[in-house]
C-alpha cells in the first residue's frame, strides 16, 4: 500500500462500489420530469387551472409567480401541522435569484441556469421552473415552485473503532433563518484529548446584493487539563460568477488553525518507535501546528459554451510545526522523531495567475443523490492551471516556482455518468525544497438499473517528492473496511 523508495510517499485510496437504492420510479426516457415532479406541478397549477407552454421560447414573460412550498404538503405522510415550527422560505428571496425578469422573452438558457442556481442552495429541494399559457398567444407566465428543506436541524458525525468513539461531531443549525437564507450554526467537536466550541454566520446575498459572506471562529480546550490550546476559523467575503453571462468576480478568504496535533489509533494515542533508541523508548505522536492562509483574487469570465476563467490574485500562506516537550527522552530519539516525523514548517507569499477552461453543457438526471428530484451535472472537460511564484527575498521560506494543474472529463454513460480526472501541485524550489503531488480519480455512476445504481469510485495520489513532510493515512474512515480509523501513517 505505501512505496518504499526514499523520500517518496505514496497512497492507494480503496476503490469503492456501491449500491444505491431508489425508492421513487426512475425518470422514463425522454421524459422532462420525474413522477414526483408531475404530480408536483399538476396540484400547482390546478389552483388556478394553468397549463403548461409547450413552445416557450421567445414568448413574452408577462407574470412570474413564485409558490414556495413547505416541508410537508398533502404527497408527504407527515400532517402539514408540523410546517408550523419551520419558517418556509419567502418569496423575494427565491424570485432574487432568477436570470429572467417580465417583460423580457423567455430564453429557456437563462431559466435553466436559474434552476441550477436554485438548486445549488442546500434550503431548497424541489425547484421546478414551469412555463404556463399566458394571456396571449405570444405571452406567457412562469410559475416557479420550490420546496423547502427543515431548516432547523442537529447535524452529526462520528467514527467508532473497536467500541471505541474516536470523534463526535455536533452542528446545531438554522440554515434558513426568518426563510432569509441566511445560516446560523454551533459546533462541537469531541476527540480523544480536545473538545472545540464555535459557531459561524452565513449570508449568501448581503443587503440583497451579489456579495456573499461567512465568518465562523471555534476555541479548542484540551479535556485532561481544561485549558485552551488552540482555535480554528474561517472569514470570506466576496462576489461568484453567479451566472454563465457574469463577467466579473471576486474575493477575500482567511483560514485558521492552531492547535496541538496528536494522532490516535483505536482511542490510544499513536507512538513512534525511534531506530536510533531501544524498543521501550516510544515518543507520544504529537506536536504544535500552526496554520494561516489569506488570498485575494479578481476573475474575469470569458465565452459562453466554453467558458475561461482568467484570475490573479495573491496569497499568503504560513505552517509553523514544532514538537511539543521532549525533554524526558532519548536525546538521540528526539532528533529522529522531530526531523523525520514532524511536518517541515514553510511560509510562502506568492502571486498568481491562474485559467480555468470548461464548458457550459450539464446532464439532467434523477436518483444519484436524491430520489425523484432533479440534479445537474457539469459535462465535457475541466480543466484549471495555476502558476504561482516565491521568494525568500520577499518573506517566503523558500524560492520557488509552483504550479498546480487540473483536468478532468465527464460524460453521459445513459443516465448516469463516467468521470475521469487527474491532478499534479508541484512546487520547483533548490536545495532539496521540491515538493511534488500527483492524484488520478474516477466514478462510474451507472445507467438506472431499476431498484438503484452501481457508484464507484477510486483514488490514487503519490507524493512524488515530499519536502514538506506530509502523511497519507487509510483506515475506516478512508473505507478501508475492518481497520481503525487511519490506522495506518506513511
Amino acid at each position: 500500500m505505501l512505496s518504499g523508495r526514499r523520500r517518496t510517499s505514496s497512497c492507494l485510496g480503496l476503490a469503492a462500489i456501491t449500491v444505491v437504492l431508489a425508492s421513487a420510479p426512475a425518470r422514463a426516457a425522454g421524459s422532462k420530469y420525474s413522477a414526483y415532479e408531475r404530480d408536483t406541478i399538476r396540484r400547482v397549477l390546478a389552483r388556478d387551472h394553468g397549463h403548461i407552454d409547450p413552445h416557450p421560447e421567445g414568448k413574452i414573460i408577462e407574470r412570474i409567480d413564485v409558490v414556495p412550498l413547505g416541508v410537508f404538503d398533502e404527497s408527504d405522510p407527515v400532517p402539514d401541522f408540523f410546517n408550523v415550527f419551520h419558517v418556509t422560505t419567502r418569496k423575494q428571496v427565491v424570485r432574487r435569484e432568477l436570470l429572467f425578469d417580465t417583460g423580457r422573452p423567455y430564453d429557456t438558457d437563462r431559466v435553466e441556469e436559474s434552476a441550477r442556481n436554485l438548486r445549488d442552495l442546500r434550503q431548497l429541494s424541489l425547484v421546478l421552473i414551469v412555463p404556463v399559457r399566458g394571456s396571449r398567444p405570444d405571452h406567457l407566465r412562469v410559475v416557479v415552485i420550490t420546496k423547502d428543506v427543515w431548516s432547523l436541524r442537529l447535524n452529526t458525525d462520528f467514527g467508532v473503532s473497536n467500541g471505541t468513539l474516536d470523534y463526535l461531531v455536533l452542528q446545531p443549525s438554522e440554515i434558513n433563518w426568518f426563510g432569509t437564507h441566511n445560516a446560523v450554526s454551533g459546533l462541537l467537536v469531541l476527540k480523544p484529548d480536545t473538545f472545540s466550541l464555535g459557531g459561524a454566520f452565513e449570508d449568501p446575498r448581503i443587503a440583497g446584493s451579489r456579495i456573499e459572506g461567512s465568518f465562523g471562529g471555534n476555541l479548542i480546550v484540551n479535556r485532561h487539563t481544561g485549558r485552551a490550546e488552540g482555535s480554528f476559523g474561517s472569514f470570506y467575503y466576496g462576489q461568484p460568477l453567479y451566472s454563465l453571462k457574469a463577467k466579473w468576480a471576486w474575493d477575500t478568504t482567511v483560514l485558521w488553525r492552531t492547535e496541538v496535533t496528536r494522532l490516535f489509533v483505536g482511542g490510544n494515542e499513536r507512538t513512534y518507535d525511534a531506530v536510533a533508541t531501544p524498543a521501550d523508548n516510544v515518543i507520544p505522536y504529537e506536536y504544535k501546528s500552526d496554520l494561516w492562509y489569506g488570498d485575494y483574487e479578481l476573475t474575469r469570465s470569458f465565452g459562453h459554451g466554453l467558458k475561461q476563467d482568467l484570475s490573479v490574485g495573491m496569497e499568503a500562506y504560513r505552517r509553523r510545526f514544532h514538537a511539543t516537550d521532549l525533554s524526558g527522552f532519548d536525546p538521540r530519539a528526539a532528533r529522529e522523531f522531530t526531523g523525520t516525523q514532524v511536518p517541515v514548517s514553510d511560509t510562502r507569499i506568492s502571486p498568481y495567475v491562474q485559467l480555468h477552461a470548461h464548458t457550459s453543457r450539464f446532464l439532467r438526471v434523477h436518483d444519484f443523490n436524491t430520489l425523484g428530484l432533479e440534479e445537474d451535472y457539469s459535462l465535457g472537460h475541466d480543466i484549471l492551471a495555476r502558476v504561482y511564484p516565491a521568494s525568500r527575498a520577499l518573506g517566503s521560506s523558500r524560492t520557488l516556482l509552483g504550479t498546480y494543474l487540473s483536468a478532468s472529463y465527464t460524460a453521459p454513460l445513459g443516465d448516469g455518468l463516467v468521470r475521469v480526472l487527474g491532478s499534479s501541485q508541484v512546487e520547483l524550489a533548490a536545495h532539496r525544497g521540491t515538493d511534488a503531488l500527483f492524484k488520478a480519480r474516477t466514478r462510474v455512476v451507472s445507467p438506472s438499473l431499476g431498484p438503484g445504481r452501481l457508484v464507484y469510485d477510486a483514488v490514487l495520489a503519490d507524493h512524488e517528492k515530499n519536502y514538506l513532510r506530509q502523511r497519507f493515512t487509510l483506515g475506516g474512515n478512508t473505507r478501508l473496511r475492518g481497520y481503525p480509523i487511519d490506522s495506518f501513517l506513511g
